[in-house]
């Protein structure tokens, strides 16, 4: 029987820590584990590492075969076709409006003297 990984499990690899799992993916099917998207550090982005490359240690720990190299799983991400977006979708949005002063926002501050709720600086 083949353990659950637990959401934020360690990832590790033969240069140490990789990240922690953010998602678990199963086949609908058949619930067998098909990849986990792997958050390395404190990146804005996720790895997803196809179940061949790893091998559950228990519910809070999972390793990368031995061997695996970044080089596979970005093969693996290639020709999945899942790759993030290049920028192409991207447009021009236009210059942004003015930002307010605090004034214009929140108003007066009730109860302060004229002189120390002049208005802001800078």
């Amino acid at each position: 029987m083949q353990t659950e990984i637990l959401l934020g499990a360690s990832v590790e690899s033969d240069n140490g820590t990789m990240g922690s799992v953010e998602r678990v993916e199963k086949d609908p099917a058949t619930g067998a584990l098909k990849a986990i998207l792997v958050r390395p550090g404190r990146a804005d982005y996720l790895l997803r590492v196809p179940a061949q490359y790893i091998k559950v240690a228990n519910d809070s720990r999972v390793d990368l075969v031995a061997g695996s190299r970044l080089d596979d799983l970005e093969r693996e991400a290639l020709e999945s076709g899942r790759l993030p977006p290049t920028g192409a979708h991207f447009t021009d949005a236009g210059p942004s409006r003015d930002t307010p002063v605090p004034e214009q926002v929140s108003g007066r501050q009730a109860g302060m003297p004229l002189a120390q709720d002049g208005p802001a600086t800078g």
